[in-house]
């Protein structure tokens, strides 16, 4: 099954988070009705619509799960408005902790600290327990593992349900830190607190050169290279960063042996594309 709308979810249990929070003043509370609000709509949108796509092919599953997270993003919009919301961490984690001489903030340790333990947990259960037994022989073998009594229809709904829930989990604990916004589940850096920039494909061919040196091995020996940029989201321009800037100096003729040095290549030049 492919879901490409998981991310709504996550952007719903951050918004749920946020309201909650902010009408509670406790951040525990907004993270539980958000967990738990979550996993009831992920119920409902794997009974009413997952369930019906499993047995589709992947192109159906695309285009459903993609016209899920224009509804959501529409939805939310409606509904809390287009302005990100404020989600602050609680005080007693907004400083730093010192370890081995030097600080770290301490909500950053909390979400190391959830993400061991989640990561622990869904281990021991889909490992060493007959719950997890069932979800794995079902995601084997549905026909062999209804014919021996067990509901898979339900332990899916449930699977699904407590995924949704972890992305709530993922999205309430992510909020202090990201802007809670309309598409963050889409663009997760887009909301940087502070620093908010564009994603960037930037192709750092010098100019009738071909592709340079490692971050085309990255991307594939035939395509073009990767790199990160920084723009102004107001402004929208392009900043590449310095590596960017300065490999099609130090490099002139790139990195690549499939091409001789000094073959020119069309589409030459600093290009930037928006993702």
């Amino acid at each position: 099954m492919i879901n490409l709308a998981h991310g709504s979810l996550y952007m719903v249990g951050a918004y749920l988070a946020a309201a909650v929070t902010q009408a509670s003043g406790s951040f525990m509370v907004g993270i539980g009705t958000a967990m738990l609000a979550t996993a009831l709509l992920g119920a409902l949108l794997e009974v009413l619509l997952l369930r019906r796509l499993y047995a589709r092919d992947h192109l159906a599953q695309v285009l459903a799960t993609f016209a899920l997270i224009l509804i959501a993003n529409e939805v939310v919009r409606m509904i809390w408005g287009a302005q990100p919301m404020l989600l602050n961490a609680p005080d007693a984690l907004s400083g730093p902790v010192s370890i081995g001489g030097f600080f770290y903030p301490a909500y950053r340790l909390l979400l190391i600290g959830v993400g061991v333990l989640v990561a622990g947990l869904l281990y021991l259960l889909v490992s060493h327990t007959r719950l997890g037994m069932w979800v794995r022989a079902g995601a084997s073998n549905r026909e062999m593992t209804e014919a021996l009594g067990v509901n898979v229809r339900l332990l899916f709904t449930a699977v699904f349900a407590v995924g949704a829930a972890l992305c709530a989990l993922a999205g309430a604990m992510l909020g202090p830190l990201l802007a809670v916004q309309v598409g963050m589940g889409e663009h997760p850096d887009s909301g940087l607190r502070g620093d908010r920039h564009r994603r960037h494909r930037v192709d750092t061919r010098s100019p009738g050169r071909q592709p340079a040196g490692w971050p085309g091995r990255y991307a594939g020996p035939r395509r073009a290279t990767l790199l990160a940029a920084r723009g102004s989201v107001a402004g929208g321009g392009l900043q590449p960063r310095p590596g960017a800037r300065l490999y099609p100096h130090l490099r002139p003729h790139g990195g690549h042996s499939f091409l001789a040095p000094g073959r020119p290549l069309p589409g030459a030049g600093l290009i930037g594309q928006s993702c």
